[in-house]
């Protein structure tokens, strides 16, 4: 709810956060990429515990506020409001306020070199081919790609986390805190379409990966944009 509250409040005052790429990502083969949540839920589906505790993390996300991040009407609304107060800022307003609630779209705008929209997606269900990637709210695929360069600095802040650059074509690394089995590395791999699951990432777990976007800082914007 923090981050709602910060960016519906705080608006009418936007700051332009362009992201951050990490050197090495200029070979057409190393581009950065994401994935929608269905090719996660495959394995993260079904798991229980030895005891038959069921630590099935997709379905607990698919319902919380992080994969409804773009769905979100009251969102969607608010930013269309200050589109229509602000139409001079429309482009920048857009841009910004994507950044943390259609944060896969956004990144991919970003490395294309134009602004991110919000509005050309929705209705979402008119083209899913097109707005899969922003209808998919924060989703696994970003989250589990953010590096550790710049956490818990205020560079960070505003949606300025880093994504990972692979080191490779195919390797896409994706972090988690957990040791993987090889057996099921390959199904993960494989599933994801050229992630690597890398494990043992302790920056994973730490408050100032989440703090990049639920820590908003804002200026206000004069009349006139």
């Amino acid at each position: 709810m923090a981050k709602r509250v910060w960016c519906l409040s705080l608006l009418a005052g936007v700051i332009i956060a362009a992201p951050t790429l990490m050197s090495g990502a200029q070979h057409p083969a190393l581009d950065r990429k994401f994935q929608t949540s269905d090719r996660c839920l495959a394995c993260h589906n079904g798991m229980v515990t030895s005891s038959g505790q069921d630590v099935s993390i997709g379905l607990d996300w698919r319902s919380g506020m992080m994969a409804n991040s773009s769905r979100d009407p009251y969102w969607q609304g608010s930013v269309r409001r200050e589109s229509i107060d602000h139409p001079e800022s429309r482009a920048d307003i857009e841009d910004v306020c994507s950044t943390c609630h259609m944060p896969m779209s956004h990144y991919e705008a970003k490395w294309q070199g134009r602004k991110a929209e919000v509005f050309s997606f929705l209705p979402f269900e008119a083209d899913p081919k097109k707005s899969a990637s922003a209808e998919d709210g924060v989703s696994c695929s970003v989250c589990h790609q953010i590096s550790r360069e710049k956490l818990g600095t205020r560079d960070s802040f505003n949606g300025g986390f880093v994504i990972e650059a692979p080191t490779s074509p195919g390797t896409h690394p994706e972090y988690g805190p957990f040791a993987i089995q090889p057996g099921q590395q390959r199904i993960m791999q494989t599933s994801t379409g050229g992630f690597h699951p890398t494990e043992a990432a302790e920056h994973i777990r730490d408050s100032a990966l989440c703090g990049t976007c639920h820590t908003l800082i804002t200026e206000t914007l004069g009349s006139g944009g």
